[in-house]
Protein backbone atom coordinates (compact mmCIF):
# COMPACT_ATOMS: atom_id res chain seq x y z
CA UNK A 1 0.00 0.00 0.00
CA UNK A 2 2.60 2.48 0.90
CA UNK A 3 4.25 2.32 -2.08
CA UNK A 4 1.32 2.52 -4.28
CA UNK A 5 0.51 5.70 -2.46
CA UNK A 6 4.41 7.10 -2.71
CA UNK A 7 4.34 6.13 -6.73
CA UNK A 8 0.67 8.23 -6.88
CA UNK A 9 2.81 11.38 -5.37
CA UNK A 10 5.27 11.39 -6.93
CA UNK A 11 3.37 11.04 -10.32
CA UNK A 12 1.49 14.44 -8.98
CA UNK A 13 5.06 16.03 -8.42
CA UNK A 14 5.89 15.47 -11.55
CA UNK A 15 2.87 16.79 -13.09
CA UNK A 16 2.82 19.64 -11.32
CA UNK A 17 6.10 20.47 -12.14
CA UNK A 18 5.69 20.12 -15.89
CA UNK A 19 2.75 22.48 -16.30
CA UNK A 20 4.00 24.97 -13.70
CA UNK A 21 7.04 24.84 -16.54
CA UNK A 22 4.33 25.41 -19.40
CA UNK A 23 2.29 27.73 -17.60
CA UNK A 24 4.55 30.33 -16.82
CA UNK A 25 7.09 31.40 -18.96
CA UNK A 26 10.49 32.20 -18.30
CA UNK A 27 13.56 33.38 -21.31
CA UNK A 28 15.50 31.03 -20.34
CA UNK A 29 12.70 28.09 -21.48
CA UNK A 30 13.98 29.29 -25.25
CA UNK A 31 12.26 31.39 -27.54
CA UNK A 32 8.90 30.09 -27.03
CA UNK A 33 7.34 28.36 -24.11
CA UNK A 34 7.37 24.92 -23.02
CA UNK A 35 4.68 22.65 -24.54
CA UNK A 36 3.74 19.93 -22.08
CA UNK A 37 4.13 16.39 -23.17
CA UNK A 38 0.42 15.54 -21.23
CA UNK A 39 -2.34 17.61 -23.26
CA UNK A 40 -5.28 19.14 -21.79
CA UNK A 41 -8.80 17.40 -23.04
CA UNK A 42 -6.68 16.52 -26.04
CA UNK A 43 -6.71 20.68 -27.24
CA UNK A 44 -3.05 21.19 -26.72
CA UNK A 45 -2.11 24.33 -25.14
CA UNK A 46 -3.49 27.20 -26.26
CA UNK A 47 -1.89 31.31 -25.51
CA UNK A 48 -4.72 32.78 -26.26
CA UNK A 49 -3.46 34.90 -29.37
CA UNK A 50 -0.16 35.54 -27.79
CA UNK A 51 2.77 34.49 -31.29
CA UNK A 52 5.31 36.07 -29.89
CA UNK A 53 7.32 38.80 -27.57
CA UNK A 54 7.51 36.21 -24.06
CA UNK A 55 9.03 37.69 -21.43
CA UNK A 56 9.41 36.46 -17.49
CA UNK A 57 5.97 35.75 -16.05
CA UNK A 58 3.69 35.87 -18.86
CA UNK A 59 1.17 33.09 -18.29
CA UNK A 60 -0.70 30.58 -20.86
CA UNK A 61 -3.93 32.60 -19.69
CA UNK A 62 -2.31 35.90 -19.58
CA UNK A 63 -4.28 37.23 -23.03
CA UNK A 64 -7.48 34.92 -21.72
CA UNK A 65 -8.28 37.42 -18.80
CA UNK A 66 -6.13 37.79 -15.64
CA UNK A 67 -9.31 36.10 -13.43
CA UNK A 68 -8.19 32.35 -14.94
CA UNK A 69 -4.43 33.54 -14.66
CA UNK A 70 -4.65 34.36 -10.86
CA UNK A 71 -6.88 31.31 -10.00
CA UNK A 72 -3.62 29.20 -12.06
CA UNK A 73 -1.43 31.14 -9.65
CA UNK A 74 -3.74 30.31 -7.02
CA UNK A 75 -4.23 26.29 -7.67
CA UNK A 76 -0.10 26.85 -8.13
CA UNK A 77 0.57 28.26 -5.49
CA UNK A 78 -1.62 26.31 -2.90
CA UNK A 79 -0.27 23.46 -4.61
CA UNK A 80 3.24 24.54 -3.35
CA UNK A 81 2.35 25.23 0.24
CA UNK A 82 0.46 22.04 0.55
CA UNK A 83 3.98 20.27 -0.04
CA UNK A 84 5.75 22.99 1.54
CA UNK A 85 3.93 21.38 4.54
CA UNK A 86 4.97 18.02 3.96
CA UNK A 87 8.50 18.80 3.42
CA UNK A 88 8.77 18.90 -0.30
CA UNK A 89 9.76 22.96 -1.37
CA UNK A 90 7.77 22.94 -5.18
CA UNK A 91 8.44 26.53 -3.99
CA UNK A 92 12.32 26.61 -4.49
CA UNK A 93 12.56 24.76 -7.26
CA UNK A 94 10.14 26.96 -9.27
CA UNK A 95 11.17 30.51 -7.16
CA UNK A 96 12.21 32.27 -9.91
CA UNK A 97 9.35 31.84 -12.51
CA UNK A 98 6.15 31.54 -9.64
CA UNK A 99 7.78 35.05 -8.19
CA UNK A 100 8.05 36.45 -12.18
CA UNK A 101 4.69 35.21 -12.54
CA UNK A 102 2.89 37.50 -9.68
CA UNK A 103 5.49 40.59 -10.32
CA UNK A 104 4.40 40.46 -13.96
CA UNK A 105 0.73 40.20 -13.65
CA UNK A 106 0.37 42.29 -10.04
CA UNK A 107 2.43 45.17 -12.25
CA UNK A 108 -0.90 45.05 -14.87
CA UNK A 109 -3.12 44.53 -12.02
CA UNK A 110 -1.78 47.77 -10.34
CA UNK A 111 -1.93 50.14 -12.75
CA UNK A 112 1.24 49.92 -15.21
CA UNK A 113 0.55 50.42 -18.58
CA UNK A 114 -0.38 47.49 -20.79
CA UNK A 115 2.50 47.18 -23.75
CA UNK A 116 1.18 47.03 -27.56
CA UNK A 117 2.63 43.55 -27.74
CA UNK A 118 0.66 42.02 -24.92
CA UNK A 119 -2.45 40.52 -26.24
CA UNK A 120 -3.01 43.44 -28.91
CA UNK A 121 -2.49 45.64 -26.04
CA UNK A 122 -6.17 44.89 -24.48
CA UNK A 123 -6.43 42.89 -21.46
CA UNK A 124 -9.18 41.92 -19.57
CA UNK A 125 -8.13 43.05 -15.88
CA UNK A 126 -10.46 41.60 -12.29
CA UNK A 127 -8.32 41.30 -9.14
CA UNK A 128 -8.62 38.14 -7.22
CA UNK A 129 -7.37 37.82 -3.35
CA UNK A 130 -4.65 35.10 -4.93
CA UNK A 131 -1.70 36.87 -3.54
CA UNK A 132 -1.04 36.35 0.35
CA UNK A 133 0.09 33.03 0.34
CA UNK A 134 2.79 33.49 -2.28
CA UNK A 135 3.60 36.62 -0.85
CA UNK A 136 3.93 35.19 2.33
CA UNK A 137 6.25 32.30 1.41
CA UNK A 138 8.30 34.52 -0.84
CA UNK A 139 8.36 37.78 0.80
CA UNK A 140 7.91 36.88 4.86
CA UNK A 141 9.28 33.49 4.79
CA UNK A 142 12.52 34.24 2.09
CA UNK A 143 12.61 37.97 2.13
CA UNK A 144 12.16 38.57 -1.63
CA UNK A 145 10.97 41.96 -2.60
CA UNK A 146 8.06 41.88 -4.45
CA UNK A 147 6.60 45.70 -5.05
CA UNK A 148 4.16 45.09 -7.40
CA UNK A 149 2.53 41.84 -5.63
CA UNK A 150 2.58 44.09 -1.89
CA UNK A 151 1.11 46.85 -3.38
CA UNK A 152 -1.73 45.15 -5.09
CA UNK A 153 -2.42 43.05 -1.93
CA UNK A 154 -2.49 46.49 -0.15
CA UNK A 155 -5.19 47.45 -2.96
CA UNK A 156 -7.14 43.75 -2.17
CA UNK A 157 -6.48 43.45 1.92
CA UNK A 158 -8.37 42.28 3.68
CA UNK A 159 -9.77 39.77 1.28
CA UNK A 160 -13.27 38.17 2.05
CA UNK A 161 -17.19 36.93 0.80
CA UNK A 162 -18.24 40.19 1.08
CA UNK A 163 -16.01 41.92 -1.52
CA UNK A 164 -15.19 38.70 -3.63
CA UNK A 165 -17.57 35.78 -4.69
CA UNK A 166 -17.91 33.22 -1.66
CA UNK A 167 -17.15 30.38 -4.50
CA UNK A 168 -13.69 30.77 -4.71
CA UNK A 169 -11.17 29.09 -2.18
CA UNK A 170 -8.97 32.53 -1.75
CA UNK A 171 -11.33 34.88 0.01
CA UNK A 172 -9.82 33.50 2.97
CA UNK A 173 -5.66 34.08 2.39
CA UNK A 174 -5.61 37.20 4.26
CA UNK A 175 -7.27 35.88 7.29
CA UNK A 176 -4.66 32.62 7.20
CA UNK A 177 -1.67 34.29 5.50
CA UNK A 178 -1.14 37.76 5.79
CA UNK A 179 2.13 38.73 7.21
CA UNK A 180 2.47 35.64 8.88
CA UNK A 181 6.08 34.32 8.65
CA UNK A 182 7.47 31.59 9.11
Amino acid sequence: MADTHYKRRRSTLDWWREWVHAAYYLTTDGATPYYPKTKCNGGGWNWFGQTSHYVDGICEETCRDLGHTQYGLAATINAAETAYHQGIDLYGEQCRRITAAMEFHAALLTGEPVPSWLCNGSLHMDQHPTWEIGYNHYHNRLGLDLPFTKKLITQIRPTGTSRHGADHHMVWETLTHAELGK
